[in-house]
């Protein structure tokens, strides 16, 4: 594999992109880089939450990208 090759796949998209995947190592590079968390928070926030990535956000204080998944927060 070329350096460009490694490059590309660190920065791939998720097979899944609503779950996080902790056990993958470039998915979990690619969490890491849109949560700006360190890997030892973004197993914190799985740890706590579950994989959903909607939930995971919250955890970690971002806003959800997903409006019906903000809505169900707030109802509790």
């Amino acid at each position: 594999m070329d350096a460009r090759h490694g490059a590309a796949m660190s920065h791939r998209i998720p097979n899944d992109p609503e779950r996080v995947n902790v056990n993958d190592e470039q998915e979990a590079a690619y969490w890491c880089r849109e949560l700006g968390c360190s890997a030892e928070e973004l197993q914190e926030a799985v740890s706590a939450v579950g994989v959903q990535a909607a939930d995971v956000r919250l955890h970690l204080g971002q806003a959800t990208r997903d409006p019906s998944r903000a809505v169900d927060a707030v109802r509790g």
